[in-house]
């Protein structure tokens, strides 16, 4: 257990994480319980389940224009606050669901579903886990993210339960009630903006913890990093970008799991579990990936290149033939996945410093949006033209394992021909 030097007590980054895989939570509760809501909703409004779906549509969509203005406040405003004002709106969004009548109601709900979710499924983690850790911040980061796949174990059978004994309107009630009776808390409670505002340095930064009892020892911790005008005009800045545009499309096939195993021949049995082996890969993926990229970030990548691109291929030539191979394939393909918000903060940070890390990854972050989007249908469009065979889009998506290995690499060595700006750098007293 690590401590600070002066006290026995806990360092306050490990509240930290607490706080962080609070927050991964609403995301699960957002994205990962939608389904088992569509056919109560369906049931009772009679629209098709496009119609419905849909306003996951738009709560990417929001949270993709909303990623910008994220990134600025948090890194202007007080981050407890903030963040806790947003699990606020966010529970209410949630909670407020259930007096929905209209389905044109859920697409309103899902611009404040979207807002919220800008920061706590890309921008809030990254960002609170590298402002308090100077070392494992990628296990941390990964640990955090990571909980969002454990909220969907949870939260899943619970609303289950709740729609099948009280129905939908209940289950959205007690999501909303346990985003603000458990995160809350935790968010206002725990985070804090800065280490320095609680007189402590970051977990690992120094031996030395306690600012107010060492004045003589004070000394300026230089955050320098490149201005995000500066950073867009790199090359790494693009090839980040086509390393991200990668990731997403290759994370959409996910969705598309299910229909695969019946147009490979595999019957129901593995339709229904295919999903959970692929979620299950993400999450130990996320903490693994995490791990990885603490000693290299070329070899997180590697890694999650390598597993993803063997993950799909196994699914393809040889699911056909040996469910267990397609499940274990879809586990595979979850590390992968992993990459999208644990392997991209890190890079980002790696290539731009830690002074302009928050504006500069909720940029990018919002380009991983904007593709995932299109991906989200591209694929089913290409298997539609294919009389139901989804064999193309497999192999785009071991093309799009090899080409995000390739950019990613690429990127993290183009920062070597980066400067950064030292002229005024930030400081935080220690």
């Amino acid at each position: 257990m690590s401590t600070t030097q002066n006290s026995n007590r806990l360092h306050h980054g490990f509240l930290i994480v607490i706080a962080c895989c609070a927050m991964s939570l609403t995301s699960s509760i957002t994205w990962n319980t939608a389904g088992i809501f569509f056919v109560p909703i369906l049931k009772e409004f009679g629209v098709p389940r496009g119609s419905l779906a849909l306003y996951l549509t738009f709560v990417s969509f929001s949270a993709m224009l909303f990623l910008p203005f994220a990134g600025q406040l948090l890194s202007k405003f007080d981050a407890r606050k903030l963040l806790s004002t947003f699990v606020l709106i966010n529970a209410l969004a949630v909670g407020s669901m259930a007096l929905y009548t209209s389905v044109y109601q859920f697409y309103v709900g899902a611009v404040f579903l979207g807002i919220s979710q800008a920061f706590f499924l890309y921008i809030a983690t990254p960002t609170m886990i590298t402002r308090w850790f100077k070392v494992r911040t990628g296990f941390f980061i990964g640990l955090c993210m990571a909980f969002t796949g454990v909220g969907a174990v949870i939260f899943n059978p619970i609303g289950g339960y709740i729609i099948a004994t009280m129905g939908w309107r209940s289950a959205y009630i007690a999501f909303g009630l346990i985003i603000a009776l458990l995160v809350f808390p935790l968010v206002a409670l725990f985070i804090r903006s800065y280490p320095s505002d609680i007189g402590l340095k970051a977990y690992g930064e120094s031996d030395s913890a306690d600012i107010s009892k060492n004045q003589a020892n004070m000394k300026p911790l230089v955050l320098n990093g490149v201005p995000v005008s500066k950073a867009i005009k790199t090359p790494a800045f693009i090839i980040l970008l086509l390393f991200l545009a990668s990731v997403a499309l290759y994370t959409d096939i996910n969705v598309y799991y299910p229909s695969i195993v019946t147009s490979l021949g595999q019957g129901a049995v593995v339709a229904s579990t295919v999903g959970s082996a692929s979620m299950f890969g993400v999450l130990v993926g996320k903490v693994v990936l995490g791990w990885i990229n603490d000693k290299s970030v070329v070899g997180g990548i590697l890694f999650s290149g390598i597993s993803g691109l063997l993950g799909v291929g196994m699914i393809t030539f040889i699911g056909t033939h040996n469910a267990s191979f397609f499940l274990a394939g879809a586990f595979l393909y979850g590390f992968g996945f992993a990459q999208a918000t644990v392997q991209s903060p890190m890079l980002t940070r790696k290539i731009f410093g830690e002074r302009y890390f928050t504006q500069i990854y909720s940029i990018v972050m919002m380009f991983y949006a904007a593709a995932s989007a299109i991906g989200q249908s591209l694929y089913g469009y290409i298997a539609d033209f294919n009389n139901g065979s989804y064999i193309i889009p497999l192999f785009m998506v071991m093309g799009l394992a090899i080409a995000f290995t390739i950019f990613g690499i690429t990127a993290y060595s183009l920062r070597k021909r980066i400067l950064f700006d030292e002229t005024n750098p930030t400081s935080i007293t220690q």
